[in-house]
């Protein structure tokens, strides 16, 4: 049944991320719309492949090992810190938490001097607006994951194709800690990298061309790249009715094109304890369920000729 379900959603994939009249006319929108609602139609397959599978079980390669991190010298904290911090709000989050790893290092074997303390002060707060040292680590980590499991030359393997239908393909894998995780992989010809990026950014848009999307609102916007968001799916099944269910993510994009020629999206399921800002949370819809997502994770390459891949 999984198999199945797969194929017909990558049959979906195969009609809204291509840039053809039947694409456009599926959601009335523009190829740049088809393409997200190509990405967006990942959130279905990750639901369907919660179950346990009978495929080949993953051991995570590591993300980092102590010998990976250059030497720092306690003289050069201030210049890295500054560097770090201006990674961060440029949203570079791979250089800047490789810098923070490297001040880190440093603060945790030296000893403790003038310019050492006024590193771990500069740390203290935020290093770009909403973030602080403590979610940078966390969100360099989280890229890096993304980078093993979407990369084409990634270490991550285990990988088993469920559908392909002109070129896009639909993937399965479970790790051993029990994780399934579900991959679909395109590349799209006449699209621009800028296309895809303004797609997340309107978040709250989506009800006006996502197929079955009867609403959607930004609940937060922390940053030009970055939203807490909600959106709610109604399907109409015959015999049984509507069905409605509501995701409430909370996503970041990172410019990963220096570092690895991408631009990657990282988000999960957001939850409410850690938005006590937020005004109101808002309920499931009513007479439906909410749907929770472990993680969300999108990775946009520009290609030659006009290609982009994702």
């Amino acid at each position: 049944m999984l198999v199945r379900a797969a194929q017909l959603l990558g049959s979906q994939l195969q009609i809204l991320a291509t840039d053809s009249p039947r694409a456009r006319a599926a959601i009335g929108a523009t190829p740049a719309t088809a393409i997200g609602c190509a990405l967006l139609a990942l959130l279905v397959l990750s639901v369907l492949t919660r179950r346990r599978q009978h495929t080949v079980m993953e051991t995570e390669p590591p993300l980092f090992t102590d010998d990976d991190v250059p030497a720092l010298r306690p003289s050069e904290l201030g210049v890295a810190i500054a560097a770090l911090k201006q990674h961060a709000r440029e949203h570079a989050l791979l250089e800047a938490g490789a810098l923070l790893r490297q001040v880190r290092r440093c603060l945790e074997t030296s000893p403790s001097t003038p310019a050492t303390m006024a590193a771990r002060a500069a740390l203290e707060g935020e290093v770009s607006p909403g973030v602080t040292a403590d979610e940078l680590a966390r969100r360099h980590a989280e890229c890096l994951h993304t980078l093993q499991l979407l990369e084409p030359s990634a270490a991550a393997t285990g990988w088993r194709e469920l559908s392909s239908h002109g070129g896009h393909n639909c993937y399965v894998r479970r790790t051993a800690d029990g994780v399934v995780w579900a991959k679909a992989t395109s590349e799209l010809r006449g699209v621009r990298l800028a296309d895809l990026i303004t797609i997340f950014r309107q978040t709250d848009l989506f009800d006006l061309w996502y197929p079955r999307c009867v609403a959607s609102e930004n609940l937060k916007i922390p940053g030009a790249v970055e939203r807490l968001f909600r959106m709610v799916v109604e399907l109409r099944i015959p015999m049984l009715g509507a069905i409605s269910y509501d995701l409430v993510p909370h996503a970041y994009g990172v410019d990963a094109l220096e570092a690895c020629g991408a631009m990657l999206m990282c988000g999960r399921s957001a939850r409410p304890e850690d938005w006590p800002d937020s005004s109101s949370w808002p309920p499931p819809p009513k007479g439906g369920f909410r749907q929770e997502l472990n993680a969300l994770r999108l990775m946009l390459q520009p290609k030659a000729g006009g290609v982009a891949a994702c």
